[in-house]
């Protein structure tokens, strides 16, 4: 729907179900699966579905250090007893759904008595993760911001139409003087398995107490320092140019730094292929000692 609520789809004359979902939100009727309704189209006619979802409540979590600062955190929305939908829509490997089923088996009921993570929320470094919808419930809020730090947990029932905010301090434990926290495997948009934007990976990374990290997209050279320094990050993290060659025969290999060519459309990421061929005749890939090479 858009941000009215409206939505509107142009269909074959024949009978359907209709159901609706949002993010935060219970299923029509509160109950733990969606209501359908049923809707008979015919030609030149108009047929009207209202759905009407249940009011939400609102989550703000607020986070700071052991001195009070305002720190970079992730929040995790942990349901117990019966818990909300989280919502994930991927599979995993392509074989478990998401409703943590293996295809060909009998579905599991969503909303099993389990802990399970209900949403879970990324501040960057003002520490606040702004109003945030989520279905009425009761929930444990853990808040974490990597190795070095401990992790804040708070119980909490969210209540229709109101706003429940939570101030967690999250105390560095672990003296990391001389040391860099760094993550060297990191995909985002500009790489064709995955949908994470740019902005919102670096907040992550801000998050998760990352100080240097390196944006290895598959096949493609780019740099994230004119993007972390928009957010106004530049002091908290850094990156460095990089890649993940992604070859068919011999695996994939991350390498930083690199230069970035913008004069390619593959920001000057190697070619990695050889062909035209076959395996058997030597085609296909580079060697991986041509491939070292390159760098």
């Amino acid at each position: 729907t858009d941000e009215h609520g409206f939505y509107r789809a142009f269909l074959p004359q024949s009978s359907y179900q209709i159901s609706a979902r949002a993010s935060g939100y219970s299923y029509e009727g509160g109950g733990d699966f969606p209501n359908e309704g049923y809707v008979n189209l015919r030609p030149n006619k108009t047929a009207t579905v209202d759905i009407a979802l249940p009011a939400t409540g609102i989550l703000r979590v607020v986070s700071v250090d052991q001195n009070g600062t305002p720190l970079a955190a992730k929040t995790s929305v942990v349901g117990h007893g019966k818990s909300p939908d989280p919502g994930v829509i991927d599979s995993i490997a392509g074989f478990i759904d998401a409703f943590g089923r293996y295809f060909g088996y009998p579905p599991a009921e969503k909303d099993s008595d389990t802990f399970v993570l209900a949403a879970v929320l990324f501040s960057d470094y003002s520490g606040d993760t702004g109003d945030v919808e989520v279905e009425p419930g009761n929930y444990h809020i853990v808040v974490s911001h990597g190795n070095e730090y401990d992790v804040y947990d708070q119980a909490v029932t969210i209540s229709a139409g109101q706003t429940t905010t939570v101030n967690a301090t999250v105390n560095q434990v672990v003296d990391s003087t001389g040391f860099v926290s760094i993550d060297t495997h990191v995909h985002m948009i500009m790489s064709p398995d995955s949908a994470v934007p740019k902005q919102q990976r670096i907040t992550t990374m801000l998050a998760a107490g990352v100080d240097f990290f390196v944006p290895t997209d598959h096949d493609l050279v780019h740099d994230l320092e004119d993007d972390v320094a928009a957010m106004g990050a530049s002091a908290y993290v850094k990156t460095a140019p990089s890649n993940e060659v992604t070859t068919f025969t011999y695996g994939h290999f991350n390498v930083w730094p690199q230069t970035v060519d913008e004069s390619s459309i593959i920001g000057g990421a190697i070619d990695w292929g050889r062909g035209p061929g076959y395996p058997s005749a030597g085609a296909y890939d580079l060697s991986p000692a041509e491939i070292f090479a390159s760098f």
